[in-house]
């Protein structure tokens, strides 16, 4: 798993957050077993704001429509 934030999203505190945010959002949707798949995620500039919760349902929801 990758995760990726540009300078677009804000300064360092931002980006941090950004990434804290995805980090969290993977482990809560339990995406660890997931062999054979590499996942890159992209930080978009309202990431830092939103809460891991809705990252990880939207996560889910994702990848449930992808197969």
């Amino acid at each position: 798993m990758g995760i990726t934030v540009s300078k677009k999203v804000g300064k360092a505190f931002l980006r941090n957050r950004a990434k804290r945010v995805l980090r969290v959002a993977v482990r809560e949707a339990k995406l660890k077993g997931l062999n054979g798949y590499d996942l890159i995620l992209v930080a978009r500039a309202k990431t830092p704001f939103v809460k891991s919760t809705v990252v990880s349902a939207e996560l889910l929801k994702i990848l449930r429509s992808g197969g």
